[in-house]
């Protein structure tokens, strides 16, 4: 169980979903300062409310769940889906040295996806000819 890692996976995934911790306690059936303590690594959840949170977010099963030891029946009939980009930004070796570096990237991302996003609707509002 590494309750660091799976703090900032949820942190990752939240921000990459721009979720609130409010927003995260409901789908868990918690409280906000219930899953801020989570995000900080204070404390774990049980495994249905990791489960509630990858079903909410629209996560892989396991993608959060796995790093607390806990394996959703649907992970292992499916096998472990690809990393996220916050987990593959946070597991690199090149990247490891400076938390600094990781956020910068991740923000990045963040800006470049809700970029083609806001191209993506703008491509489909145009009319056609």
């Amino acid at each position: 169980m590494n309750q660091g890692a799976f703090g900032e996976a949820l942190a990752d995934a939240l921000a990459d979903h721009q979720i609130s911790t409010a927003q995260a306690g409901r789908m868990a059936g918690v409280s906000q300062s219930m899953i801020s303590h989570w995000t900080n690594g204070r404390n774990v959840p049980n495994p249905d409310q990791v489960f509630a949170l990858e079903d909410g977010l629209g996560l892989a099963p396991g993608q959060l769940s796995r790093h607390l030891g806990y394996v959703p029946n649907k992970a292992v009939a499916l096998g472990w889906a690809d990393p996220s980009v916050s987990e593959a930004v946070r597991s690199d070796p090149r990247l490891r040295s400076s938390k600094d570096i990781q956020d910068t990237f991740l923000d990045i991302y963040r800006l470049l996806a809700a970029l083609a996003q806001r191209l993506d609707d703008d491509s489909l509002s145009e009319p056609t000819a």
